[in-house]
């Protein structure tokens, strides 16, 4: 095990170090002059080679690189253009937003998913199972950002059940965090639920007709122990798969409710470094999610030898 993790430990450098290469080639290729749009279109030329200058991007792109490189090896990831702060204070200010955000829509997910996915392989057939089918179909042609729209015009302007928009934390006001977090979570949560149901469902399926969930049944076991002991947990692998992958989507899903619903976290900060074309903040936060999804997959390989101590890693 302990050289299994070893390895996907550098198979994920060796990922970061290509995502490193993508982003600082890619963010370059955003048409716009980060110069051009701090200083004014008034700007002398005089300026604009001065401040190119001060801020680093008259060098070389092979030689800027590896600068940043270098400081990223220091746990320097640059500073702002135009807000002159550290990358990393930005990002440590709007993470917890963020993952508060995803971690939210995860819980829902969890909740509406898992058991309507149990609950519709147990009643495979019935009508049950094709309201939950047809159902997962629906929720998986709704784009995030229509469905938050249309909960916030719903909720929000014609109900006035739910603030529309802004952020609260919960640490400084739970009821009013937990609030205003409803339907941005719920936009991206019921989405992925229905993804997480549907492998429920699917997983549920493979298990419920095996051998020894029969046997199982006719030792006399209740049923909620044969369906939650025995059939769910060796359904667990593709299920905690999809979570994990499910996670990373809530992730990049929350850039883009967090610009519907006001919400100051990294898909804002994203979102508005990019209209400004602020290098490297933008950098900075893909480097951040490559990371996050690097250490959920190693989270759900580590998980799976919890569910099933039989698989083994050489």
């Amino acid at each position: 095990m302990a050289a299994y993790l070893v390895r996907r430990l550098l198979w994920a450098l060796l990922i970061l170090f290509l995502l490193s290469i993508f982003a600082f080639v890619m963010v370059r290729l955003i048409p716009g002059d980060p110069v051009v749009l701090l200083l004014g279109l008034e700007a002398s030329e005089e300026s604009l080679i001065a401040a190119r200058e001060s801020l680093g991007l008259d060098r070389p792109l092979l030689l800027a690189y590896g600068d940043w490189l270098a400081a990223i090896a220091r746990g320097d990831l640059g500073l702002s253009i135009f807000q002159r702060k550290a990358v990393w204070q930005l990002l440590w200010a709007k993470i917890p937003v963020t993952f508060t955000l995803a971690t939210a829509g995860l819980l829902l997910a969890l909740l509406i998913g898992i058991p309507a996915g149990i609950l519709a392989a147990l009643k495979y057939g019935s009508w049950f199972d094709t309201t939950v089918m047809f159902g997962s179909t629906l929720g998986l042609s709704m784009p995030s950002f229509w469905l938050g729209l249309v909960l916030i015009f719903t909720f929000s302007v014609r109900f006035r059940w739910f603030p529309s928009g802004g952020y609260v934390s919960l640490t400084e006001d739970f009821v009013e965090g937990l609030t205003r977090l409803c339907l941005p979570a719920f936009s991206i949560g019921i989405i992925q639920a229905a993804l997480i149901a549907r492998m429920t469902r699917s997983s549920m399926l493979e298990v419920l007709w095996k051998d020894y969930i029969r046997t199982a049944r006719a030792k006399g076991l209740r049923e909620r122990a044969v369906v939650l002991k025995h059939a769910l947990r060796n359904a667990l692998i593709p299920i905690v798969t999809t979570i994990g992958m499910v996670y990373g989507v809530l992730l990049g899903g929350a850039i883009i409710i967090e610009t519907v619903f006001t919400i100051p976290g990294t898909g804002r900060l994203l979102i508005t470094a990019v209209a400004t074309r602020d290098y490297p903040i933008i950098q900075g936060v893909i480097l951040l999610f490559g990371l996050t999804y690097a250490a959920i997959n190693l989270l759900v390989d580590v998980l799976y030898v919890s569910i099933n101590p039989t698989i083994t890693y050489s």
